[in-house]
Order: C-alpha cells, then sequence, then structure tokens
C-alpha cells in the first residue's frame, strides 16, 4: 500500500483524515454500514431510555471475584501457569504471570484487550518465556483479577495505576532491561498511556489488532469535508455497533456469541475458557466499561488524553512492529478481522519508528496471537533479539 504521509513543513495533519484518505471503500461496506449507523441510533436511544435512571444512582464501589471453579476449562486448555497476585493500594487485588527466567534483560509485557484475559496469550507464553522474562496481568476487571460491579469505576487511569504498580512491584523500569509492550486492542492502547507518562520504562513497542487511539472522532465539524467524515463513519460502523450494543445490553451482552464471532473454529470449550471470568452480569463491570471508554466525540472523560497519546507517538523514534490479521466484511463467516482489522495503516502514518508492518493471513481473527501463535512468537522474538 502507498501511504499519502503529510508534509515534513507543514504542522502535523489529523491522522484520522490520513488513514481515512487511505482507505479504500468497497460499495458493500458503504451499504452495511448504513444498516449498522442506523441500528447505532436506536440502540443509543434505547439504552438512554433504559438506564437513566440506574446512571444517575451513585457509583458503586462493591468489588467481586470470580469462583477459582470457574478457570478449569482453561486449565484443561494449556493455562497452568503459576499465579501471582499483587493488592496495591486503592486498586483491587489484580492477578498476573511471571514465567520465564526472572534474570533477563530481556522483558515482554503482555496485555490483553476487551473482552479478553491472559488466557489468550497462552500459546505464545511458552515460546516467549523460553527467550525472555514475560509478564502477563489480567486487567481489573478481567480474568482472575478482581472486578468492579459498577461499570463507571473503570477509567483508563484506573488500568494506568494498576500496570505501573505492578512494574514498580516487580522492580522494571527500563533502566536494567529492555522492555517490550506487546499489547492487543484496549491493551495497546492502555500501554501507549503508561509509555506517554513513563517514556524510559518501554525499548520496543508491539502493536496487534487494535482501534486508533479514538478522540473524539465523530465530531463532523473536526473534518473540512461531509464527505470525508462520512467515509470515517463507514469505517467505523462495526465497532459503534459494537460500542452501543454493550451500551444496551451491559451486563448481559453476550460474550460467548462475540468470541465466536471473532474465529468460527473455535471449539466450544474454547468459547467456554475465554468468556469463563464473566459468569453473570455481576462480573461485567470491566467489559462493558471498556468500549464505553472509547471517545466516540470530544466531550468524553478520556479524549483528551487519546489525543495526547497520539501526539506522543508521532514523536517515538523507538523500534514499533505492527501485527494485524486481514480485514474481513462480515462476522462468523470470514477470517479477518470486520471491526478494527483495517486500522493497521494508522499506526503506518502516526508513528515514525514503525520498522516492521506484518499481515497474518489464513484462518486469523482478531486475537491474532491465539489463531497464529508461532507466527507471532517468531515475529516478537525476532523484533526484540
Amino acid at each position: 500500500m502507498s501511504l499519502t504521509l503529510p508534509s515534513p513543513s507543514s504542522s502535523p495533519s489529523d491522522w484520522t483524515v490520513l488513514m481515512v484518505n487511505n482507505l479504500n471503500l468497497s460499495l458493500s461496506e458503504v451499504l452495511l454500514s448504513l444498516v449498522l449507523l442506523s441500528f447505532v441510533i436506536l440502540a443509543e436511544l434505547g439504552s438512554f431510555l433504559i438506564h437513566f435512571w440506574a446512571d444517575s444512582l451513585p457509583i458503586s464501589t462493591k468489588v467481586v471475584r470470580t469462583p477459582l471453579h470457574n478457570f478449569e476449562i482453561s486449565r484443561s486448555l494449556g493455562f497452568k501457569f503459576q499465579p501471582n497476585y499483587l493488592k496495591l493500594p486503592g486498586i483491587p487485588r489484580i492477578h498476573y504471570l511471571d514465567e520465564g527466567p526472572t534474570d533477563s534483560d530481556q522483558v515482554l509485557l503482555l496485555l490483553h484487550g476487551e473482552p479478553f484475559w491472559s488466557f489468550c496469550w497462552t500459546k505464545v507464553i511458552p515460546g516467549l518465556s523460553r527467550h525472555a522474562r514475560v509478564i502477563v496481568p489480567d486487567l481489573v476487571g478481567y480474568g482472575l483479577s478482581d472486578k468492579y460491579q459498577d461499570w463507571r469505576m473503570y477509567n483508563l487511569d484506573l488500568h494506568k495505576r494498576t500496570l505501573a504498580g505492578l512494574m514498580n512491584h516487580l522492580g522494571i523500569d527500563g533502566s536494567k532491561h529492555q522492555v517490550t509492550l506487546v499489547g492487543h486492542n484496549w491493551g495497546w492502547m492502555v500501554g501507549a498511556a503508561l509509555a506517554r507518562e513513563k517514556p524510559s520504562l518501554f525499548s520496543k513497542l508491539v502493536i496487534l489488532n487494535t482501534n486508533n487511539l479514538p478522540d473524539g472522532e465523530a465530531d463532523v465539524s473536526r473534518y473540512q469535508s461531509v464527505s470525508t467524515w462520512s467515509r470515517f463513519m463507514v469505517i467505523n460502523s462495526f465497532f459503534l455497533a459494537f460500542r452501543s450494543s454493550i451500551n444496551l445490553l451491559r451486563g448481559y451482552f453476550p460474550l460467548g456469541l462475540m468470541m465466536k464471532s471473532l474465529n468460527h473454529n473455535y471449539s466450544k470449550a474454547e468459547v467456554e475458557a475465554l468468556v469463563s471470568p464473566w459468569p453473570s452480569s455481576e462480573y461485567c463491570g470491566g467489559t462493558t466499561a471498556f468500549p464505553l471508554m472509547v471517545p466516540v466525540f470530544p466531550s468524553h472523560p478520556e479524549a483528551k488524553e487519546m489525543t495526547l497519546i497520539r501526539s506522543f507517538l508521532s514523536t517515538w523514534q523507538k523500534p514499533v512492529l505492527i501485527m494485524y490479521s486481514e480485514s474481513s466484511l462480515l462476522p462468523w463467516i470470514e477470517f479477518g478481522d470486520f471491526v478494527v482489522g483495517r486500522r493497521s495503516v494508522f499506526y503506518q502514518l502516526l508513528i515514525p519508528g514503525v520498522v516492521r508492518v506484518r499481515r497474518l493471513g489464513g484462518e486469523v481473527g482478531h486475537l491474532v496471537m491465539y489463531d497464529d501463535p508461532g507466527e507471532v512468537v517468531r515475529e516478537v522474538l525476532q523484533f526484540v533479539q
């Protein structure tokens, strides 16, 4: 793909506009987006009517913990790593894995996304941990970590403080180790936020299927033409439909159905393992929060930080590896990523440190590290060594 780069003599362009200008749209995508965006309008209206009263109540600080027996299915599928737990001040107890040689100068921080947990790294941990120390946390609300019941307790600052506290607890600050962030989905965006605050912590970055650091892109006044705004809305329609579905259904969103849509080859046992941390709606505060933390409009409380992260990454000169699956149009019937599969071009345009971009084809969906672990391990080890 030939990328349209901003002029070095001019002020930085809007990276969302640059992304849009570098993507072609098919008639099928446009027609599908009309259906999806119509659903978004109806779902947002329904969500307001259904949740208006509940959202006006005081925020609950109640914390719940998923019973350990729920995770037996994941252990039967290879998730047999030694669990570690950490209680940080003002933060619910978190779970993390610490695999590989603890004296290694190579440290990999693997961060899961939404709605996943450390299990999604099961297939790559053995290969990576033979050559590096591998740290794999469950964010608050996910996996074996404790969970705020109320989705309004979650924000980007909570997750940044959690990761910063974990790395401090482990004595990893970037001064004695080469630390590589490997982030998938929201895990990448949280990790990028941490990198902005602690730029000396990470030596390299690995970006796996994720969104393009949204910072209020649905605002039509952002664009010089309605045509450009319309093109972005087409590109973003599947994500907006997912976000609105979460907003409407909250803790009753069918996570299992969504997991199956990501790769129709997943077995019943795999789907059960992927959703095992959330046996009922009371555990789903975190899975509800992440999509609603995405700033669709600039008035969103997380929008300013997303803009700051973009600005920070636009000056990042250290090595960056990008790995995405192929994009797809429809879930369940195609392989690839139908939500954010086209966003890799955004990071190619944004980050000057990008040294390699890899598309993983075949029977690979959104969870690239689970669907093609061999290639992900090979690429990451080649990148860090």
